[in-house]
């Protein structure tokens, strides 16, 4: 989670989970920690920590990379606001792709059609 310092980071946190590594018997107080931020505890084993960092970094670095060339794209073209061209785009893309990944399948199909 990126945080702001402002009352944003509150709303982002209600929807977000934080990764719980301890010893099975003070892994409840990790996670009620967890729940007073207002946040979602998920427990993480210590030997998986590495690899779910890289899935984080992957999934928020790539998405900002990604979303970064096409506003320079279209500013490059002289759009205005390209990022308020691109963002119900970007929105349903990746809610898409988080719903098939939910649903099991793992994959998720985009319409490309006009």
């Amino acid at each position: 989670m990126a945080f702001t310092g402002t009352s944003i980071d509150l709303t982002r946190l209600r929807d977000s989970y934080c990764a719980v590594t301890a010893p099975a018997p003070v892994q409840p107080i990790g996670q009620a920690l967890v729940v007073e931020m207002g946040a979602e505890p998920v427990m993480v084993a210590e030997a998986d920590r590495p690899a779910y960092a890289e899935a984080i970094a992957t999934a928020t670095s790539f998405s900002a990379a990604i979303v970064g060339q096409a506003v320079g794209i279209l500013a490059g073209l002289g759009m205005e606001s390209p990022g308020t061209v691109i963002a119900p785009l970007v929105r349903s893309a990746v809610e898409n792709a988080l719903a098939a990944a939910s649903s099991g399948d793992g994959t998720a199909t985009i319409d490309l059609s006009l």
